[in-house]
């Protein structure tokens, strides 16, 4: 796999690097994130934790891939900006599964204590009202006769 710049502006604001990489690979397919950002990494002579891979596309009958990358100064500020999805989905599918289903289990049992407490503080068969508007008091009219 070989891979070449294609263009490369620096972000100030955001200080990180965006890159377009073009990744030649075998025809067997468009490799995984991962290994494209391990090649990415070797050729710009980073820390692969700096990069992110944003964006793959391969037109179809090639065997080259054009990647958008985002390469930050700091690992910990990539961190802050880069959505969640994004950095789950350069992770390799063994630890994508692990953190997929960590992730996945408290969310499952917290619904159910909700639904307990809510049960316990009606009695069963009980329904809500709305509260009823209560009648105005009157003013008292003296009768002229």
């Amino acid at each position: 796999m070989k891979a070449r710049v294609l263009n490369e502006t620096y972000n100030p604001l955001l200080k990180r690097k965006e890159i377009r990489v073009e990744v030649e690979h075998d025809p067997s397919g468009t490799p995984n994130r991962a290994t494209a950002r391990q090649e990415i990494a070797t050729l710009l002579g980073g820390d692969a934790q700096k990069i992110n891979v944003i964006k793959m596309v391969t037109l179809t009958g090639t065997t080259r891939t054009v990647c958008e990358v985002e390469l930050y100064d700091d690992p910990d500020r990539a961190k802050k900006i880069v959505r969640p999805y994004l950095r789950e989905r350069e992770l390799p599918k063994e630890e994508r599964e692990r953190a997929k289903a960590a992730k996945e289990a408290p969310k499952k049992e917290e619904p159910k204590k909700e639904a307990k407490k809510e049960k316990e503080g009606k009695p069963a068969g009980e329904k809500t009202k709305p509260e009823q508007a209560k009648p105005k008091p009157e003013a008292k009219r003296e009768e002229k006769k």
